[in-house]
């Protein structure tokens, strides 16, 4: 969590804290002397392993910062001392980082391996990418690696959709060239979260569920409404994920969604929580973490974002997000490693201990917790309840597979097992691993 009102030990200017969604157990990973109350202000970068954020250790200096998991930070630069901010940190897992700020408000930027900073162009390649939707209204931003696209989530009124309506948020899908330096199409849509109402501002956009995105929304009233959306990007539709409401709503100040609980998480900062709400969920949530701001309030602005497992995040999608054990069903896998790793043999490996921290094998981070399934998964591939989970690539590197949980099976309610897709040699020398994928088990 990146926010402007939790003060560190050292001064009252926020700070990124770490919080265990398990536990709730809160942890100050970078204490800062001054920060941001824009949107989107952090991200984390599997290919570096770090967090990136803008802020700064002496008051009214921000600059861009990558920071590991004990707190270790290294500059990459972007020193300001006052005016618009710099964020909307969007990491493609392979090195380039998109960004948008004050440098440049009109364009997207982007650092590439070695840190250097670029502008992302157009599809000629001769001039800056340009799009409506920059002129204030940007309030999130996330690479999207199954269409290879980057996804900017904007305020209602704010660059609306050719043909859509003003009081809905707006999506748009950007697709990328195949080295990620050039937009070649633009795509629009929209998410209508209270018919007649505008002010529907995204607080949060990331990964989510079913290889989809989870975007938050929030508009500053106490209705019940579906402020948790299941983003489809291929499919250019957004759909309602869960609803809250009553006297929490009004401070839906930021979300993201959690892989380990399979459930949305949403900051409610009028009553200093955070809320957790499964798939179709009404109410109130869960409450996971408790004192998560220093001051609370309704006009808070934080971020909240999910530390993923490093490495590959891509490879495998997942739908859909749950099965019930009384009635048995299936979650089909689709894997797609790219055609450069066509023919090649690969095996979906599971564990129901969690995806983090991952296991090395061959110097590859296998996203996924060794424990007693994996053993399982390991030794009983294209069992009955594997079907496909071992095999070849085709000719574009793809794949699929299933879990095919039998009606009546074990008793394991709540229990969210996690799976992954290796590809090896045929020396059988791991040469990727996907990004995990959960299921969780209902009545």
């Amino acid at each position: 969590m990146y926010n402007p009102a939790y003060y560190g030990t050292g001064s009252g200017s926020g700070a990124v804290v770490r919080i265990d969604p398990g536990t709730g157990l809160k942890t100050v990973l970078v204490d800062l002397a001054t920060s941001s109350s824009d949107q989107d202000q952090i991200a984390y970068d599997p290919w570096r392993d770090r967090v990136i954020f803008y802020g700064g250790f002496v008051p009214n200096h921000n600059e861009v910062y990558l920071s590991d998991a004990a707190g270790n930070v290294t500059s990459l630069g972007f020193a300001k001392v006052a005016g618009p901010t710099l964020g909307h940190f969007a990491p493609r897992g392979d090195g380039l980082i998109y960004f948008n700020g004050w440098n440049d408000p009109g364009h997207i930027s982007y650092f590439d391996s070695a840190d250097v900073v670029h502008t992302l162009m157009d599809a000629t390649g001769t001039a800056p990418y340009t799009s409506t939707f920059y002129l204030g209204g940007m309030r999130q931003m996330e690479y999207y690696a199954a269409t290879n696209s980057l996804v900017v989530a904007s305020v209602s009124g704010f660059g609306t959709c050719t043909g859509g309506i003003a009081d809905a948020a707006n999506l748009r899908r950007l697709d990328l060239s195949a080295d990620g330096t050039r937009v070649l199409s633009e795509s629009c849509f929209q998410f209508d979260l209270k018919a007649g109402t505008g002010g529907e501002v995204p607080v949060g956009l990331g990964t989510g569920i079913g290889g989809d995105l989870h975007m938050t929304i929030d508009d500053n009233s106490n209705d019940t409404l579906p402020r948790m959306v299941r983003v489809d990007v291929a499919a250019l539709s957004a759909t309602a994920f869960a609803w809250n409401g009553h006297t929490f709503a009004a401070s839906t100040m930021a979300g993201c969604f959690s892989q380990v609980l399979a459930k949305a998480v949403i900051l409610d900062a009028g009553n200093d929580v955070l809320r957790a709400f499964a798939d179709g969920e009404v109410g109130g949530g869960t409450i996971i973490a408790t004192s998560t701001t220093s001051s609370p309030g309704s006009g808070e602005v934080a971020t909240l974002i999910e530390i993923g497992p490093g490495g590959a995040h891509f490879g495998m999608t997942a739908s859909p997000s749950s099965i019930s054990i009384a009635a048995g069903g299936t979650q089909s896998w689709t894997m797609d490693f790219g055609a450069a790793r066509a023919g090649l043999p690969y095996l979906v490996l599971g564990s129901v201990t969690g995806w983090t921290p991952a296991t090395v094998v061959d110097g590859v981070a296998i996203p996924l917790v060794a424990d007693f399934y994996t053993d399982f998964t390991l030794l009983h591939p294209n069992s009955v309840v594997l079907p496909g989970s071992f095999g070849l690539l085709d000719g574009a590197g793809r794949g699929s597979a299933a879990l095919a949980f039998p009606a009546g099976g074990p008793a394991v309610v709540g229990l969210v097992a996690y799976h992954a897709t290796i590809v090896t040699s045929f020396a059988g020398v791991v040469q990727v691993a996907s990004n995990p994928v959960a299921v969780v088990f209902v009545p």
